[in-house]
């Protein structure tokens, strides 16, 4: 029980900086099923994802930007999603699983998402 306290004391921590994340985790002293967490964070990674699509569509869809950066945005977007891939896989095998992978996969595709705003997406 302390062990499982401890677990997810140590999880809310990680995911104080990641606001959608929060709702996932409930206060301390809170029980919550590891199921009820894992799909909580499914949906959040669901939603991230899904803006991260929108994104990257439109920006691929611009009409002011050149086919050169659309070119790279494509290639960038296939190095990234492997880079995101490795990264969280590894997270995720040394420090908690399916529930670190999950966050990991959230904030980085959040990075992802203010690259191409940054980037990428030209103002008409």
């Amino acid at each position: 029980m302390i062990l499982a306290l401890l677990f997810f004391c140590a999880f809310s921590a990680i995911a104080k900086d990641l606001p959608d994340e929060q709702k996932c985790f409930p206060p301390p002293f809170t029980t919550i099923k590891t199921s009820e967490l894992l799909e909580c964070l499914s949906n959040v990674q669901k939603t991230v994802e899904a803006e991260f699509n929108e994104k990257y569509q439109a920006s691929m869809t611009s009409i002011v930007m050149p086919p050169r950066m659309i070119a790279n945005l494509r290639k960038s977007q296939r190095l990234w999603i492997s880079y995101r891939d490795a990264v969280c896989k590894a997270q995720g095998r040394s420090e908690g699983g399916k529930f670190q992978n999950s966050l990991c996969v959230i904030k980085v595709t959040k990075e992802r998402i203010a690259d191409i705003e940054a980037f990428y997406t030209i103002t008409r």
